[in-house]
């Protein structure tokens, strides 16, 4: 964490509440909340969990790979070249 905040919630920090480096939160209404205070500028960063989504690795890996194969496909497919073109540059001649 950033040595000018201040935390103060529901949340655990780890290793230590003056030392937090990890905060751990939970999607239960009493752990879900956490609140950072600038030192400095009196600014304030609330921060709330709203759900986790848990994927598998294999899935994720898996559907990586189709898109990736999907779009090497769609750009081998197609046989049109693709133009280029220079962008165009001016300057004021006086």
């Amino acid at each position: 964490m950033n040595s000018r905040l201040d935390q103060e919630g529901e949340g655990d920090c780890e290793p230590s509440n003056r030392a937090c480096t990890f905060l751990e939160l939970r999607v239960k209404d009493l752990f879900d909340e956490h609140l950072f205070t600038d030192r400095e500028s009196g600014k304030q960063y609330y921060l709330r969990l709203q759900r986790i989504n848990r994927v598998s690795v294999e899935t994720a890996a898996r559907q990586a790979a189709r898109k990736a194969e999907a779009a090497r496909s769609a750009s081998a497919s197609s046989s049109e070249p693709r133009g280029f073109e220079l962008p165009l540059f001016g300057d004021t001649v006086q």
